[in-house]
Parts: structure tokens; sequence; C-alpha cells
């Protein structure tokens, strides 16, 4: 059986990883102006943050939308 203490633990991990790869592929290049990037808005500290990133995009989220459902991700803009 699975504790809190490990759901929360997980949740940490997956969070921070998602924060990585999001830092690592779609930071604001200077050297890249019109390369989209994402902002995110979430603190860093996970005691702050809990277990979500709040993004904002520097392209219009219809087509953010649209690229995850391409790729069978189920997401709601609601």
């Amino acid at each position: 059986m699975t504790s809190m203490v490990e759901l929360r633990r997980k949740s940490i991990l997956l969070t921070g990883y998602l924060e990585y790869l999001i830092k690592h592929y779609y930071t604001e290049d200077q050297a890249q102006p019109h390369k989209p990037h994402v902002h995110i808005i979430t603190p860093s500290d996970p005691q702050q943050r809990g277990c979500q990133l709040s993004l904002s995009f520097s392209v219009p989220i219809r087509r953010v939308f649209q690229e995850l459902e391409r790729r069978g991700v189920v997401s709601d803009m609601g």
C-alpha cells in the first residue's frame, strides 16, 4: 500500500522534472526572439506550489491546446 508521504515524494519529483524540462527547452532566448517560450508562474519551492505548475505561453493558448491534443494529451481549456 502506498502512503501519503510516498505520494507526495513522487509528486515533488514529477513536478520538479516537468519544471526542469520546461526551463531546459522552453526558456526565453534573446538570440532567438521568435522561438516559442514558456514562463513558469508558480513558485519554484515545492512547499509553496503544491503539485502543479501554472504556465504562461508566448504563443496563443489555442495552438498549445491543439498541439497537446494532436499528441494524445487530454486537456481542458475551460
